[in-house]
């Protein structure tokens, strides 16, 4: 199709397109290299990214299901419709500024930069089917999640000196658990510096795809022009 049209074509690939779609939008660029936590329904990914690269080096993963599964397989077994992550949000703010941590909470799973969503996941469906309040069980899933990135970061952010982590992705959209994460690390005393994309580009890599042709078209040009 380039050929055809006599256009450039640019290779990239899915991740840069969510990396240049977050730190676009959330106004709070990172200026140094940095940390990225993608968190979807297909994604859970941490990246160790130079401020000068438009990749990362992939670093972390999960070794089962994302955290986005998490919340899908949960949300079904309430009775939410599929995709179940708007409602879930919900559920989970109905219960108001209550402390997660005062309520009955699952075990997380963190081995160095790998992790787990599949115990938690058991655990909570097991909470559904003993007829415990939705609302709750929403919110610990959120909790969940909350308490295991916050020890991925600590991990990663000891094994590579990084202190400034970007979290984008859908389920990264979530306000509760950004407050969550945000206590949670405050909590146990991770210094680090978040930066979030914003909620309406953080699971958009078409915007990033975009931004990056404009930039490699515009340093082809400036590369033209000897500047």
């Amino acid at each position: 199709m380039a050929d055809s049209f006599g256009v450039p074509i640019y290779e990239t690939c899915h991740q840069t397109g969510h990396l240049l779609a977050a730190t676009a939008g959330s106004g709070d660029e990172p200026e140094c290299d940095f940390l990225a936590i993608h968190l979807s329904g297909g994604t859970c990914e941490m990246l160790r990214v130079l401020r000068s690269s438009y990749f990362g080096e992939l670093i972390g993963a999960t070794d089962d299901i994302s955290a986005g599964q998490l919340m899908d397989r949960v949300g079904v077994k309430l009775g939410l419709a599929f995709p179940a992550g708007v409602s879930m949000e919900r559920l989970a703010a109905s219960c108001g500024e209550k402390d997660p941590e005062s309520i009955a909470c699952v075990p997380v799973s963190v081995r160095g930069l790998r992790l787990s969503f599949a115990g938690p996941a058991s655990a909570l469906l097991r909470q559904a089917d003993a007829g415990e309040d939705a609302a709750l069980i929403a919110l610990r899933a959120y909790s969940a999640v909350a308490r295991t990135l916050c020890k991925w970061i600590k991990n990663a952010s000891m094994q590579t000196g990084l202190s400034d982590v970007l979290l984008m992705g859908g389920v990264a959209s979530s306000a509760v658990l950004r407050r969550i994460l945000e206590d949670r690390l405050q909590k146990a005393r991770v210094n680090v510096t978040m930066h979030y994309a914003d909620p309406a580009l953080a699971s958009d890599n078409a915007v990033g795809v975009a931004i990056f042709g404009a930039r490699r078209w515009n340093e082809s040009r400036c590369n033209e022009k000897g500047e």
